[in-house]
């Protein structure tokens, strides 16, 4: 019988997503801003766990919240607004 490293069945490896992220690993995987991150831990939509001086964000939280996030159209870039503003002659101005 083979012996082989724990878990290993011949197959391809496996991804191990880690059970959480320092902070800056959490915004750059999110894209959330550190200040909105904040929020979302105290308002209890993130789990967080201080380890020291450290915080870290639970990954599972943090996937399950980008997953719910609503998903929409890629906003235009600025070069296709500003001919859309053109060619409406400024029509999003408020005033009169």
């Amino acid at each position: 019988m083979r012996r082989g490293k724990i878990g290993d069945n011949g197959g391809p490896p496996m991804a191990v997503e880690p059970f959480a992220l320092p902070l800056r690993a959490a915004v750059s995987y999110s894209g959330i801003s550190r200040t909105s991150i904040y929020r979302l831990l105290a308002s209890g939509a993130l789990q967080g766990i201080k380890h020291g001086k450290s915080l870290l964000i639970e990954f599972k939280s943090l996937k399950a919240y980008c997953q719910q996030l609503p998903r929409g159209p890629a906003p235009a870039p600025p070069e296709v607004v500003a001919k859309r503003r053109a060619r409406a002659g400024g029509a999003d101005q408020v005033g009169g």
